[in-house]
């Protein structure tokens, strides 16, 4: 069943978790890209696209936060997905974001949680305020 919504609705407001977790990554983001401009000039990387690939991903991080902070639902998705390339990137193999130090690779993975349960939370907010749009949360 398909459930047209309208073009406008009662606002959805950003839960506190997911908005203060994305100005951090907002924050951790912006750092992605300076650190990829950075190492890339410098040549810091072994790989010559990898500091590239981290100013793309930065450039994505800050791109899908924005729209997580305005409760889009493919901000919502396409956060997660990007917390999946991050912790891909982490265990490949050989890749040039391979850390040694599994510090590195545990706080990845707890920032990565934390931050998927906050785009839960959001999640949440988005489909109660759907379903009081569209009377699905008063039964009859």
């Amino acid at each position: 069943m398909k459930v047209a919504l309208p073009d406008s609705g009662p606002p959805v407001a950003t839960p506190a978790p997911l908005a203060w977790a994305i100005v951090l990554d907002l924050v951790v983001a912006l750092g992605f890209v300076a650190v990829g401009v950075v190492a890339a000039t410098r040549g810091t990387f072994e790989a010559a696209w990898a500091p590239w690939a981290l100013v793309a991903y930065g450039v994505a991080l800050v791109v899908a936060d924005l729209a997580a902070a305005r409760m889009r639902p493919t901000g919502l998705t396409w956060r997660r997905r990007l917390g999946y390339l991050a912790l891909g990137a982490l265990a490949w193999r050989g890749g040039p974001f391979r850390s040694e130090d599994p510090r590195v690779v545990a706080l990845v993975v707890l920032w990565v949680g934390a931050l998927w349960i906050a785009l839960v939370l959001g999640g949440r907010a988005l489909s109660r305020a759907i379903a009081g749009a569209t009377g699905e949360d008063r039964p009859e």
